[in-house]
């Protein structure tokens, strides 16, 4: 017994002298409490923030959603597909689950981001505001996404406990309510100058509002904000059309508003992008509607222009050059500067396959491709469009 009595007292003063030098929290990684103190860990959580745009709902797979438009077909039998041709069950998954899981997880690092940045003391107010801008507006583009999805869904504007996560369903008005009111803070906030850094603008919340705006058919508010992006002067047309969509374009371009960025070799398109999936596979092929739409060089549509040729490996002949940029006949190959060339893997399930977005360069396409081409989202002629439609 005395034995026993002399061990236990033995081992608890080692662990009551343990615990006086004990540091709780980790000295090689992030931790929580040890957190938010600078201004550097307030841009490290920001940088957490905008990778939460690394997923399917904003890189290269967001191109299929044209194909529920009636632009473009598949190839393979994607959920887009089916939902194009009207079937839509609980089970479809694929884009209708992961657009509302991945811009909920990103909510939720934004409304982390939120609840924490005025832990840190040093900012000034204006810096502060600036960095709360930027979430805002990443925080109004994930909320709108899911109200163009879902229509009416929760809202949460702060981090929920277990409990308070459990609310019900808000209306779409609401849900377009709590957008508008994110990027009336950022456009109040952020820097008015051109989008060449990857973070958000003013233009990048102005555009963001005109399009909410012209979705819910509030057409002179629309056309009141987008005019605003269109007088700012800061953004303009670019004069490379194809470039515009491939990486060589993309730096300080004076066209794009806002985008999904990547930056080899770490941070790089899952699934090797558009190269492998729309040149290898070959599985995006615009319908025939798509490449109609097209006017000829007079400017009349091709059923009232004498310069149209229904033949269709001419279909580019006397058309709008942009065509051609943008769509190639079945027959085409993609080619490098080399000469090397690629057809892609599967046939076309029409005459027609994608040009656009493909880097000529990269061929041939394969799985081993790190593409850094970023996901242009909001770009200045989209606002002139915008404009346009709201006005008419």
């Amino acid at each position: 017994k005395q034995i026993k009595r002399v061990i236990l007292i033995s081992l608890l003063s080692i662990l009551i002298s343990c615990a006086d030098f004990l540091e709780k929290h980790p000295l090689d990684q992030i931790s929580g409490p040890t957190f938010w103190k600078t201004e550097k860990d307030v841009e490290m959580a920001l940088t957490g923030v905008y990778s939460r745009m690394l997923t399917d709902t904003y890189n290269y797979k967001r191109m299929r959603w044209d194909v529920m438009s009636g632009d473009v077909g598949l190839h393979s039998d994607h959920p887009e597909r089916r939902i194009s041709m009207g079937h839509l069950y609980p089970s479809t998954g694929g884009i209708v689950s992961y657009t509302y899981s991945q811009c909920y997880s990103g909510i939720a690092a934004c409304n982390y981001f939120l609840d924490n940045i005025d832990r840190v003391t040093t900012l000034s107010e204006s810096k502060m505001n600036q960095y709360k801008g930027e979430v805002l507006f990443l925080r109004a583009l994930h909320y709108f996404t899911l109200s163009t999805f879902y229509g009416g869904v929760p809202i949460y504007t702060t981090s929920p406990t277990i409990e308070e996560s459990k609310i019900k369903q808000s209306t779409k008005e609401e849900v377009v309510a709590q957008v508008l009111s994110d990027l009336e803070f950022a456009i109040a906030n952020l820097p008015n100058k051109p989008y060449d850094d990857g973070h958000a603008v003013k233009g990048s919340a102005l555009s963001l509002k005109a399009k909410v705006l012209l979705y819910n058919e509030r057409w002179s508010e629309a056309a009141q904000v987008a005019k605003q992006v269109i007088e700012g002067g800061v953004f303009d047309l670019y004069d490379d059309y194809p470039n515009l969509f491939l990486t060589a374009g993309q730096t300080n371009n004076v066209e794009i508003i806002f985008s999904t960025r990547y930056m080899n070799p770490n941070i790089y398109t899952v699934n090797s992008g558009y190269d492998v999936n729309y040149g290898y596979e070959a599985n995006f092929c615009p319908t025939q509607w798509f490449v109609d739409q097209f006017e000829c060089i007079d400017g009349l549509p091709i059923t009232e222009s004498p310069l149209y040729d229904p033949d269709p490996k001419n279909f580019k002949l006397n058309r709008d050059p942009r065509l051609a940029y943008t769509v190639r006949h079945k027959s085409e190959p993609m080619v490098n500067s080399s000469g090397y060339e690629d057809l892609g893997a599967n046939p076309s399930v029409n005459d027609y396959l994608l040009k656009k977005y493909l880097e000529p360069e990269n061929v041939p396409y394969s799985y081993a491709i790190r593409s850094e081409q970023d996901h242009v989202l909001l770009r200045y002629s989209d606002v002139l469009l915008m404009y346009a439609e709201a006005k008419n």
